[in-house]
């Protein structure tokens, strides 16, 4: 499918099942979230929230990054 966008890349993806819903969103290139939730959740506060935890994990992960090269 990305390729038939011109090559976008998908950083997020929502998948409706049966009984859960999945929401992956790419926070590097090494680390994806996912997040399994129940269909009485509101999705605009799942991909809030697994927004700012990317937006965390991202940060974290930077910095690990930053910490490892000092060794």
């Amino acid at each position: 499918m990305p390729r038939m966008m011109n090559g976008a890349e998908f950083t997020v993806m929502f998948h409706e099942g049966s009984d859960l819903e999945v929401h992956s969103a790419q926070v590097s290139e090494q680390v994806l979230l996912v997040v399994c939730f129940s269909k009485t959740a509101e999705i605009g506060r799942v991909r809030l929230l697994s927004k700012k935890a990317a937006a965390a994990l991202e940060k974290i992960m930077t910095k690990e990054g930053e910490n490892r090269g000092t060794d």
